[in-house]
């Protein structure tokens, strides 16, 4: 991955445009690397999968995001050696590039309201004063995602609408998308998401039944293990061990 310039594009011209990049492999691969016009701001380890980035966001706790990382990487060695400005928590001695993102400031400013790493680059955005926010690779689509991650990204990005921002989202992306116009369109039908519960309860249902019964065979081919190793023996000429003998385990542990 290419480390870029900043604020400032290569010419010494201040950048107008901040681009958003996320995991979502549905639209990461769409942004605009190749245009120098654009600051790019990404975050956590997603160094492995993009090209350039002029500041990076690791807003995680160490512990949370050293046991988080991908294994066979040595994350904490990269963010040490990463030349862009690393908006962190609070900084860290030993990582030189980490700034301490201006929480205080931004909850004045915006609210207390910041459930991703998604909203601190939209006040990071905002605090800019960039005439356009694009966003890639942030579909907030998942469960969790979409029950509070995106109304808080929502909410900052209806601040920059209201200040004349261009906002411009991969289209493969959930945020500021809607399913109907209240009043104006019929209510989306439930009917696949119902049906596709009953059936998986079904499923689930028959899974349990065939886990009980492989568990059953499963023990019936332990004991019939049991019985051949024997039936083996004996034809060795081995005896049995006789009936009163004491547990060995329980001698081992007398």
């Amino acid at each position: 991955m290419k480390f870029g310039t900043g604020k400032v594009d290569r010419n010494g011209n201040r950048r107008k445009k901040f681009g958003i990049i996320g995991f979502a492999e549905s639209s990461r691969h769409l942004a605009p690397y190749d245009d120098d016009s654009w600051e790019i701001g990404a975050m956590n380890q997603l160094y492995r999968h993009i090209p350039r980035a002029d500041i990076w966001f690791e807003c995680h706790k160490r512990n949370d995001f050293l046991s988080d990382q991908v294994p066979g990487t040595d994350y904490l060695a990269w963010l040490r050696n990463c030349p862009i400005p690393i908006m962190m928590l609070d900084e860290a001695a030993d990582i030189t590039s980490s700034v301490r993102m201006p929480i205080e400031s931004w909850v004045e400013s915006y609210g207390n309201y910041f459930y991703s790493t998604i909203s601190y680059m939209l006040a990071y955005a905002l605090d800019g004063k960039y005439e356009e926010i694009g966003i890639w690779g942030v579909d907030l689509a998942h469960d969790s995602e979409y029950e509070y991650q995106k109304p808080s990204a929502e909410y900052l990005l209806g601040i920059a609408k209201g200040r004349g921002v261009k906002i411009t989202i991969a289209p493969q992306s959930a945020l500021l998308k809607g399913l109907y116009q209240y009043g104006y369109d019929p209510l989306p039908s439930n009917d696949d998401i119902q049906w596709l519960d009953v059936y998986k309860g079904r499923v689930t249902a028959k899974l349990q039944e065939t886990l009980g019964v492989a568990n059953q065979l499963q023990g019936q081919v332990n004991c019939a293990e049991e019985f051949l190793m024997w039936a083996r023996s004996k034809r060795r000429g081995s005896a049995p061990p006789p009936t009163d003998q004491p547990d060995p385990d329980k001698i081992a542990t007398d």
